[in-house]
């Protein structure tokens, strides 16, 4: 929380390069089950990040890894909340499903009212080799 200022001040940057440069958001809000059993996603254009923060048990955890890569054209950025002790799922889903992804970071931090929380970066590559 001590860093807020720094924290806004990267995400109004960020928004606003993403204006710049027509970068396109795809949010979805329904479980990862309800939107990847029909296949929803059906974009044309590059993804280069993909953030993952939805339901953090392992099985739901691998099925979205599993199913943005295969869905990927290129490299991509792969972020996922609450990688983190009281989330074990994202761990877990992460050995299953993670196999060619390399770490970029993984972070934990104090939030208060809650403890150690956690995210991590990872990066998937142009080929699964």
């Amino acid at each position: 929380y001590g860093r807020w200022p720094h924290v806004r001040a990267t995400l109004a940057a960020l928004a606003d390069l993403g204006r710049e440069r027509s970068v396109t958001v795809l949010p979805y809000v329904m479980s990862s089950q309800a939107f990847i059993a029909p296949d929803l996603f059906q974009h044309e254009a590059p993804i280069r990040i993909v953030h993952l923060d939805g339901d953090h048990s392992a099985d739901a955890v691998a099925l979205e890894l599993g199913y943005f890569r295969r869905k990927l054209a290129g490299p991509a950025l792969f972020i996922l909340d609450d990688h983190d002790e009281h989330f074990p799922g994202v761990e877990q889903g992460l050995a299953r499903s993670g196999e060619g992804l390399a770490r970029i970071l993984h972070e934990r931090y104090d939030f208060p009212g809650y403890g150690i929380a956690g995210f991590s970066a990872w990066l998937h590559g142009a080929s699964d080799d």
